[in-house]
């Protein structure tokens, strides 16, 4: 699962009436990161960029986290709902990189 912690979504939904729009999507606790604290249930698309100027979309269903004093720091994740659609490489001193295979 793809998870949009406060990090990310408090910039993309910086208003309270952004939030009160989410009031109509379900609502469901997680596991992991932010465990026990309510994740709204949203039908997305991802949007990657390369560094060479071509995009890839994924649709989705993202799981935005309501804003908490426990999840402020955990940083926003990509699950294997987009991870496997790519070739996955990691060069730990230089890169991550994603590819289609």
């Amino acid at each position: 699962m793809t998870v949009l912690h406060p990090q990310d979504s408090l910039r993309l939904l910086p208003n309270a009436g952004d939030w009160d729009m989410l009031d109509s999507f379900p609502v469901r606790q997680v596991g992991g990161a932010g465990h026990g604290l309510p994740h709204r249930l949203v039908d997305a698309v991802v949007v990657l960029s390369h560094d060479d100027g071509t995009l890839d979309s994924e649709p989705l269903t993202l799981w935005i986290a309501e804003p908490n004093p426990l999840n402020q720091a955990q940083e926003s994740l990509l699950g294997r709902d987009v991870l496997a659609s790519f070739v996955t490489t990691f060069d730990r001193l230089e890169t991550l990189t994603f590819d289609r295979p």
